[in-house]
C-alpha cells in the first residue's frame, strides 16, 4: 500500500504556486515518487464560467468538493505502491481567508467537518508569500485571469492567508527577502525535501528558555493547540518514542514519532500520523516511569519563521522553539518575548527529561536552573 503525504502549498497572490507546483513535481518524480496534482478547487470552479460571488453557499460548496475528490483520491491511491505526494494548490482552511475564523467554523460544521481535523490531514503547509511584499515591483495579475486584487489588497489576502494555517504541525513561509524568484523556488524545493526526509530525515531546530508570556499577550499573536504526549517504553535502540494527541473537545490528531540524537540540535527523526485506535493500542506500551507530559502550544510567525511557544502547567517559564533548514541559521527571538538564555542542545530542557523528573507533578523536584 502507498505511503501518502499530503502537501498544502498556499500563500498570497502571485506568490510562486504555480511555478513552485511545477518544479516540486519535477524534483520528486525524479526521486522516484508518484506524484498527484490537486489544482486550486475555487480557481476551477471559477475557470468554468461560474460566478462565485452569485452563490451563497460558494465556501461549503468548495469544502464539500474538495472532500468528495480527497476520498475519491483515497480509494484509487489504495491500489498504489510506494511513495506518494499529493500538491495541493490550497487546502481546504484557505477558505478562511475569505469567510472569517467563525464563518468557516459554521462552512465546515456544515460540511460534518472539524478545523483540526482538517488541518491535521495535511501533512505539511508551504506558504509562498506574495510578491506583493518584498517584491512589489513583480507583482501583476497578467498571469492569472481569476486574480482580481491589487497591491496593496494582495498584501493583506496575504496574511489572511497565513493566518488560516498557523497552528498547524508543519508550517514554513517561503519568502521574498535576500532572494531572486529562482531563489525562492528552490528554497521551497529545498524545505519540501527536507519534510520528506530526503537524503535523511532530520528535525533541526533551536530552544530557547524564556519568560511565560501574559496569556492575553499569546491570545493576540499565536493559535493555541493543546498537546498531550506519552513516551513509550524503549524497543532497544537509543531512539526516543512517544505518541502525541494534539486537540481538545473531541476534535483530535494524533502521532507516533521517534528521535534518535546526531548532534547539538539536531535529530534524526522519523513521524507518522496514527488512528485513534492506533494511539490507544501504543497507549499499552507506556513507559511507567515517566509522567504524561501535558502542555499548551501557542504557534505563531514572526518575521517569516514559524515558532512554537510551549507552556506547562507546572512551570513558571516556557520554552521557545523554531524549526530551521540549517542549525546555522540566523533566529531572531521574537520582541514580546523575554528570553533568559539559550537552551539549543541543553537535555535538561527536553520534554522527556520534563518527565524524567516529574516536573509535571507540582510537589515534585523542580528543574535547576543555572
Amino acid at each position: 500500500m502507498a505511503k501518502v503525504t499530503r502537501i498544502v502549498l498556499t500563500g498570497g497572490p502571485c506568490g510562486g504556486k504555480t511555478t513552485g507546483l511545477a518544479k516540486v513535481e519535477q524534483t520528486l518524480t525524479q526521486l522516484g515518487y508518484k506524484v498527484i496534482i490537486m489544482e486550486e478547487m475555487a480557481t476551477q470552479v471559477m475557470k468554468s464560467g461560474i460566478n462565485a460571488l452569485n452563490c451563497k453557499d460558494f465556501q461549503y460548496l468548495l469544502v464539500m468538493l474538495q472532500k468528495q475528490r480527497d476520498e475519491i483520491y483515497e480509494k484509487i491511491l489504495s491500489n498504489f505502491d510506494g511513495k506518494v505526494v499529493i500538491l495541493y494548490d490550497r487546502g481546504i482552511l484557505d477558505g478562511q481567508a475569505y469567510e472569517g475564523e467563525e464563518g468557516m467554523l459554521k462552512v465546515l460544521e456544515h460540511a460534518g467537518l472539524k478545523k483540526n481535523e482538517v488541518r491535521g490531514y495535511y501533512d505539511a503547509v508551504f506558504h509562498l508569500t506574495s510578491s506583493a511584499i518584498g517584491a512589489r515591483e513583480h507583482y501583476t495579475k497578467a498571469n492569472n485571469t481569476v486574480r482580481i486584487e491589487n497591491v496593496d489588497e494582495a498584501v493583506d489576502a496575504d496574511y489572511r492567508t497565513l493566518k488560516c494555517w498557523i497552528g498547524h504541525k508543519h508550517l514554513r513561509v517561503i519568502d521574498n527577502e535576500n532572494k531572486d524568484f529562482t531563489q525562492k523556488i528552490n528554497c521551497l524545493v529545498k524545505e519540501i525535501l527536507a519534510f520528506l526526509g530526503e537524503p535523511e530525515p532530520l528535525e533541526i531546530e533551536r530552544k530557547f528558555l524564556i519568560e511565560k508570556p501574559p496569556i492575553e499577550i499569546l491570545k493576540e499573536k499565536a493559535i493555541r493547540v493543546p498537546i498531550f504526549q506519552t513516551y513509550l517504553r524503549n524497543d532497544g535502540s537509543n531512539s526516543e518514542r512517544r505518541i502525541r494527541m494534539i486537540g481538545e473537545n473531541g476534535d483530535y490528531n494524533y502521532y507516533y514519532t521517534e528521535k534518535l540524537p546526531v548532534c547539538n540540535g539536531v535529530r534524526k527523526e522519523i513521524e507518522r500520523k496514527i488512528t485513534q485506535y492506533e494511539y490507544l493500542d501504543l497507549l499499552t506500551e507506556s513507559d511507567l516511569s515517566l509522567y504524561p507530559v501535558k502542555k499548551t502550544r501557542y504557534c505563531f510567525v514572526y518575521k517569516n519563521k514559524y515558532y512554537e511557544l510551549d507552556i506547562y502547567p507546572f512551570w513558571k517559564n516556557a520554552i521557545l522553539e523554531v524549526e530551521l533548514s540549517d542549525i546555522n541559521e540566523e533566529v531572531e527571538v521574537p520582541d514580546f518575548i523575554n528570553l533568559i538564555k539559550d537552551v539549543t542542545g541543553d537535555s535538561r530542557y527536553n520534554n522527556i527529561n520534563l518527565a524524567k523528573n516529574s516536573l509535571n507533578v507540582p510537589s515534585k523536584t523542580k528543574i535547576k536552573e543555572e
